[in-house]
């Protein structure tokens, strides 16, 4: 049985939100507590476990994981991601 993925989002860390293929950098996180993530320019992130479609661990294998991500709070299509992500969706 393979348990929850957690996070490994750690404050400091550069963070970009994201929608339909459209990505921006939002900052740096800058605490995390049980349930949250909040980044140094205010945004407000929840924490949910949802079922991601991820290698295992011979990487050849694929299955659909309870994995923790982070969407924006008050906006369930806001997903957060780590780095410095700047994309605009080419079909729009």
């Amino acid at each position: 049985m393979v348990g929850i993925v957690k996070h490994t989002y750690k404050v400091g860390d550069d963070v970009s939100s994201g929608f339909n293929g459209d990505w921006r950098h939002i900052g740096k996180v800058s605490r995390i507590t049980k349930k949250f993530l909040f980044t140094d320019t205010g945004y407000k992130f929840t924490k949910y476990v949802m079922d991601i479609w991820q290698p295992l661990e011979d990487n050849q294998t694929w299955s659909d994981l309870p994995t923790e991500i982070f969407r924006q709070t008050n906006s369930k299509s806001w997903v957060l991601t780590k780095g410095i992500v700047e994309e605009r969706n080419p079909h729009f």
